[in-house]
């Protein structure tokens, strides 16, 4: 009776586990909200949420060195431009920087490459930026790239 109690016991931690980590992520991707910047949005195959920071996403392939935010922060009286210039001076060869419109918001795509590429959004809602990033190693930003270009096309802000 004992090993039947220690089997149920194991299958049920287990099960807590997959529902807990692993339930509807699969190899990554989906549809999923952040709700405390606004925002929802389809992530890229292979990339899923970090359960232990709600504003990560993080590469399957690659976690330590593929990662991704999401981010709103105040405007503080700048416009869009002024507040993406500012936050180029980091360094880095802007590849591009696309003017655009998200969710009838204006918005600012830029690739950018260093030591990491980078793909960014910085969309203007009520007086603040929400930035979606997503950071690669070079060779893996080539492969990941065109689903980049899609996430940030499936942004939903509120």
């Amino acid at each position: 009776m004992n090993g039947q109690m220690l089997d149920a016991a194991r299958w049920t931690l287990l099960a807590a586990l997959v529902v807990t980590f692993g339930c509807g992520s699969g190899n990554g991707g989906g549809r999923v909200e952040f709700a405390e910047q606004g925002v929802t949005l389809e992530l890229p195959p292979d990339w899923r949420r970090d359960p232990k920071s709600p504003h990560l996403i993080v590469g399957r392939s690659n976690p330590d060195d593929n990662l991704g935010t999401v981010e709103r922060s105040p405007l503080q009286g700048k416009s869009l431009e002024a507040y993406v210039d500012e936050m180029l001076k980091t360094g880095g060869r802007v590849q591009s920087r696309t003017a655009m419109k998200i969710s009838g918001c204006d918005a600012v795509e830029v690739i950018s490459h260093a030591a990491y590429s980078l793909a960014e959004v910085f969309i203007v809602k009520n007086g603040s930026v929400i930035r979606v990033s997503f950071r690669a190693l070079p060779d893996d930003f080539k492969k990941q790239e065109a689903a980049f270009h899609k996430t940030f096309q499936s942004i939903t802000v509120r």
